[in-house]
């Protein structure tokens, strides 16, 4: 019997062994114990028992030069100075074609760089690749601990016939060849080992649909793109021995955590992350002196805590940039953590997103195998369209390109691009998607070279685009949606080197510059979604996440090396203004070109356990219920865009909606965190200009008016309203023992 993960007991049937020991048995007698004999020593022969395992010794090959030396009192290999590679046999170890093997490697932990293994097998296609690199593994960084380590990896597909260097079957491969290797064992076996972090690594979730959970209650709607605040999204900075396990990515250059290497012109805020999560920057130390600290976006843990910042600051969801290159594609086996992690945060967080495709890296020899063989695998494995919180259009999967038909990448011909675009919105299988276009800032002078392209775009968002309304004017002629593009403000002096004073810094100004923004898209009747770049690019100091006003010092007393802080504002600041750019969007605040003040923005949303009351002719009643009061809160049953809803049945005196919150979630209650409640109020944008507010049991009286006033923009389609509350005391007090009611003041119909 041989045991594989995931598989229970396979049992293999080998070829006869015709050893001494066979001959041996031969001459007992009894039927029995011969067969029983036979039975053990062909599994002893042929190593189905023995062979299930072995250890492994370096062998000499040109550029694996090593010596053997004393560390902590243990014998070890070691590389020569300046030698990147370690080689070794496989001794007699019995293992099935094709199916996987697993290696321990015990090393001590000195020096800097990531160790990578290499292998004698093929690729997921069945070719041979006698440098395949091992599909998934763990603790493959050296951060100087002064221990020995264990490293995991797993061989997808071995051969292991002695191919590397005409005689070696795998080897080790470092990148830092200033500092040596030191390896004290290295174990092959069938079974994956049992360290929780390679068995995690070894799951893999990219390779199937999701199947888990998804909030269902308070969900941004997935089947339309109208009405949505997007952000891009980066999802690449890994950590050191992270669960990606392939060092120091984004965070700083060449995979080396010093000062002089940090590549992000912001520090995150790491203080609502996981503590687990919490991976010391080398020995960076902030200003104060403290352990600095960064995040992987490998860990589902930090994903799933910046989307709860989405659905806290009411941000729809994502378009998670898609970086490819020939040597990272999905369908090659490269891992997808990133891609995962936003599946299933999207899902617990009722979120939405959808792909976006950078297309900087790729050429006309590349682009359209790299970009069609990249969605055959997202349709075909990881199943994406199988996702509901996948963003769709009209019923059509969206899918956001940028960079195709740019000046400033002039590596796509005008025919690729045309190629590109003809084959997601065609193709007999995997078209008929909604396309997104990234364009270019200078877009309009460049149209009459350009314009069969863009006009093969459903949608169109222009990078930093100085003029809103030319952009509208062309985009409406033939249909297309405009999505202007807000950013807080620009700087790569860490990540480009340069000074505080290149052209291409943008002063944050306390969040003006980007509020100015809001309030020019806001005003324009034709805009009605937002994309906001980015999320969480810290590199170019665009991130709206928080950063942390204590980050490392600089390394030469200069701007290059320092970082920008939130210039007084809370750590937060940035995903607030974007929440209140949307309220301005929607018309659920005052339009108006100043900034707002952090008082007046002072008492957030917060997420925490959360009641519900979906109506319908049966409410769908989750411990919050409506209350029916006949004289001023009479409703009935109707449908408004395909949703079943109630209306206040006639407005000249039933214009209130009660609503009773279940006592064991928050009764007269004065202190934290009964007192924080946020009232999601979903609604028909009716025409009219129907203004509604809203009147809860607080602790000034059973009807405190909130400030807050939202008026209907005529728009025909669902919308969300929030209103917070820092003052709940809810006791019943209202008419029909309710504890809040939204009043509409004109009088008129609302859904």
């Amino acid at each position: 019997p041989r045991r594989e993960s995931g598989k229970g007991i396979v049992f293999s049937r080998s070829k006869p062994c015709k050893t001494k020991g066979m001959r041996y048995i031969n001459k007992v007698k009894d039927k029995l114990t011969r067969a029983l004999l036979l039975s053990l020593l062909t599994l002893f022969a042929c190593g189905r028992v023995s062979g299930g395992s072995a250890n492994l010794t370096p062998v000499y090959v040109s550029d694996g030069a090593i010596i053997t030396n004393t560390l902590n009192g243990q014998t070890v290999w070691q590389t020569k100075t300046g030698v990147r590679y370690m080689y070794f046999n496989v001794p007699s170890f019995t293992f099935t074609n094709n199916t996987p093997v697993y290696v321990q490697v015990t090393y001590y932990d000195a020096g800097v760089g990531h160790i990578a293994m290499e292998y004698d097998g093929k690729d997921q296609n069945g070719v041979v690749n006698h440098y395949a690199v091992t599909e998934a593994h763990s603790r493959s960084s050296r951060v100087g601990t002064g221990v020995f380590t264990n490293s995991y990896h797993q061989l997808m597909r071995p051969v292991l016939a002695g191919n590397e260097n005409g005689s070696a079957e795998l080897r080790l491969d470092i990148d830092d060849t200033n500092t040596t290797l030191s390896v004290q064992s290295v174990l092959i076996q069938n079974a994956p080992f049992t360290d929780p972090q390679f068995q995690q690594a070894l799951t893999k979730p990219w390779l199937s649909a999701y199947t888990g959970g998804t909030l269902t209650n308070n969900d941004v709607d997935a089947s339309s793109m109208t009405d949505k605040v997007m952000c891009g999204y980066q999802g690449w900075f890994n950590t050191a021995n992270d669960l990606y396990d392939e060092g120091w990515i984004h965070w700083c250059r060449n995979d080396a955590m010093t000062t002089n290497n940090l590549n992000t012109d912001m520090w995150p805020d790491m203080s609502e992350y996981p503590t687990n999560d919490w991976f010391p920057a080398a020995n960076i130390k902030t200003k104060s002196g403290k352990q600095a600290y960064v995040f992987s976006d490998a860990s589902l843990d930090v994903v799933e805590v910046q989307f709860q910042w989405m659905r806290k600051y009411n941000i729809d969801g994502v378009f998670l940039q898609r970086f490819l290159k020939t040597n990272n594609l999905a369908s090659s086996g490269h891992q997808e953590w990133a891609l995962a992690n936003v599946r299933q945060a999207a899902n617990l967080e009722g979120r939405v997103w959808a792909i976006e495709y950078d297309v900087s890296s790729l050429n006309d020899g590349n682009a359209f195998s790299a970009l069609t063989n990249d969605w055959m695998w997202l349709v075909d494995t990881f199943k994406i369209k199988r996702d509901s919180r996948y963003a769709h259009n009209a019923g059509k999967p969206v899918v956001a390109f940028f960079g195709l038909a740019d000046t400033n990448n002039d590596n796509l011909s005008l025919s690729t691009c045309t190629n590109i675009l003809d084959w997601f919105k065609t193709n007999a299988v995997y078209g008929s998607n909604y396309i997104w276009g990234g364009l270019p800032n200078n877009w309009l002078t460049i149209w009459g070279t350009y314009s069969n392209v863009f006009q093969k775009f459903d949608a169109i968002s222009p990078w930093h685009s100085p003029n809103y309304a030319a952009d509208i004017v062309k985009a409406n002629a033939w249909g297309a949606a405009y999505w202007p593009i807000l950013w807080p403000g620009f700087t790569w002096s860490n990540e480009q080197t340069e000074s505080s004073n290149n052209a291409a810094f943008i002063n944050r100004q306390g969040g003006q510059f980007i509020w100015t923004k809001a309030y020019n898209a806001a005003t324009n009747p034709s805009v009605n979604s937002l994309f906001i770049g980015m999320f969480d690019e810290f590199d170019e100091g665009t991130a709206i996440i928080p950063m942390s006003d204590d980050p490392p010092k600089s390394p030469n007393g200069t701007f290059q090396g320092g970082f920008i802080d939130n210039q007084g504002n809370p750590s937060d600041w940035w995903m607030q203004l974007t929440g209140e750019a949307k309220a301005e969007l929607f018309g659920q605040r005052t339009k108006s070109a100043t900034l707002p003040t952090t008082n007046s923005l002072a008492n957030r949303s917060n997420i925490g356990p959360e009641v519900d009351d979906i109506l319908a002719t049966s409410d769908v009643e989750n411990r919050l219920y409506r209350v029916p009061v006949t004289f001023d809160g009479n409703t009935a049953v109707e449908t408004q865009a395909g949703k079943s809803c109630r209306y206040n049945v006639t407005p000249t005196t039933n214009h209130c909606f009660y609503f009773d919150v279940d006592d064991n979630y928050s009764y007269q209650t004065t202190g934290l965190p009964d007192m924080d409640i946020t009232i999601e109020v979903e609604y028909y944008d009716v025409g009219g200009s129907v203004p509604f507010v809203l009147e809860y049991s607080g602790t000034n009286g059973a009807y405190t008016l909130h400030s807050k006033t939202i008026t209907t923009q005529g728009t025909g389609r669902w919308r969300t309203a929030r209103f917070e509350i820092g003052d709940a005391y809810f006791g019943n007090n209202q008419n029909g023992g309710a504890d809040f009611r939204l009043l509409i003041e004109s009088l008129d119909a609302l859904g």
